[in-house]
């Protein structure tokens, strides 16, 4: 065998393993965030059921990705409102409001990388007094059946967590800070 074929032979073999080993790796996911509001959570329901007010808060916003654009539905809240974006950071993706409950929370469900990424996420609500509420997020999915995500999915929990706990201190600083009827 020539070296050059050595080479080429032995780059193969590594590549095969990393997309070998990719299949053993875990396929999903789950992230999981709390954070006290000093609000009632009838308060902070608003700011969850209007997709609008997620620019304010959420890490899907113009402020973290300026390229970014976002469409709504009609109505852009409640239960079946979705919203859509795109740009260079977030790249494209859809969130819909699956179910809304005003004292208990929200439930969606995300899809990013061209829908082959599947996040169902839960938002709840724990009072803890009369003006202070506990806001549980949690979201969980698949990776989709490509075993490249299965490598991004190593660092995707503590990313998604990492953009959560931002998300969940801006939804404080706004809900402490205005109110929503």
């Amino acid at each position: 065998m020539t070296r050059l074929t050595k080479i080429f032979l032995g780059i193969s073999i590594v590549f095969s393993l990393i997309f070998i080993v990719g299949f053993f790796l875990p396929n999903n996911f789950k992230a999981e965030q709390s954070l006290l509001i000093n609000k009632a959570h009838g308060q902070i329901y608003p700011y969850l059921n209007e997709l609008r007010e997620w620019e304010k808060w959420s890490f899907i916003s113009k402020k973290d990705d300026p390229t970014l654009h976002i469409t709504y539905s009609q109505p852009s809240s409640g239960e079946g409102a979705n919203q859509r974006w795109k740009g260079d950071h977030l790249e494209d993706g859809i969130l819909k409001i699956k179910e809304s409950y005003p004292l208990e929370g929200i439930r969606y469900e995300m899809r990013i990388q061209n829908g082959e990424i599947k996040i169902n996420g839960n938002i709840r609500f724990v009072p803890q007094t009369e003006t202070a509420t506990r806001v549980d997020w949690i979201c969980e999915g698949k990776l989709g059946d490509n075993p490249l995500f299965r490598y991004f999915g190593l660092l995707f929990d503590d990313m998604l967590e990492a953009d959560m706990a931002k998300s969940l201190n801006k939804l404080k600083r706004v809900a402490e800070k205005e109110s929503l009827p």
